[in-house]
């Protein structure tokens, strides 16, 4: 399946992308209510790995048809190329199409993933079969990979509005991880999602990151 993002996006967050404490944190003020439209926006950018790769934030929220994840829902994209790059995530052609659906080698697959749509822009998606929302629980939180062109490129934590409603003690959730990484650069091998009540901020992180 291939899908198109939406033409028009409605910016309604302020945000930050910083890399601290072992983690490149996601951090906002407030979520927007019930009127608030689907959208999509670019956070900062911050360098990786000596230059070698950045960090890219978009935050969708977004009810896509497809259970589990029909509930409103923010989804923290993170990737390891640069925006031109994943702009050039397109159709247009065979060779292009050919990229989009190129999977990775199984060594650079993360333990127990399988692919799912390609979104243009966004690359194949990855999930994980044996998540609690995919088998009976609540969908609250969840963790995708993205490949493009037969590299892993998208970290991306997802997470429910009514989830972060609840002003949860900070959730750190270990990563399903590859045996090899097709990207060079700092990796996550957990996110953690959590409110802080001192900052008064809803945060989304990126975690133990470990250069690779």
């Amino acid at each position: 399946m291939i899908r198109t993002q939406p033409a028009t996006f409605r910016r309604f967050l302020i945000a930050a992308l910083t890399i601290a404490a072992g983690g490149a944190l996601f951090s906002c003020s407030d979520i927007p209510g019930p009127d608030d439209k689907s959208g999509t926006f670019f956070g900062p950018t911050s360098v990786l790995a000596g230059g070698s790769a950045r960090a890219y934030v978009i935050l969708d929220r977004t009810g896509a048809p497809g259970s589990p994840y029909t509930l409103p829902h923010f989804d923290v994209h993170a990737y390891m190329i640069t925006e031109a790059e994943r702009k050039a995530m397109v159709l247009g052609d065979a060779q292009l199409a050919a990229k989009m659906v190129r999977q990775p080698a199984a060594e650079f697959i993360p333990a127990g993933y399988v692919p799912g749509p390609v979104i243009v822009e966004m690359g194949m998606h990855w999930t994980d079969p044996a998540a609690p929302e995919r088998n009976g629980q609540p969908f609250t939180h969840t963790f995708f990979y993205g490949s493009y062109d037969g590299a892993f490129v998208l970290n991306e934590p997802m997470v429910t509005k009514a989830f972060l409603e609840t002003k949860p003690a900070a959730v750190v959730t270990p990563l399903k991880l590859p045996a090899q990484y097709s990207v060079r650069g700092y990796q996550p091998t957990s996110y953690t999602v959590g409110y802080d009540a001192a900052a008064k901020e809803y945060r989304i992180a990126l975690s133990g990151l470990v250069e690779r």
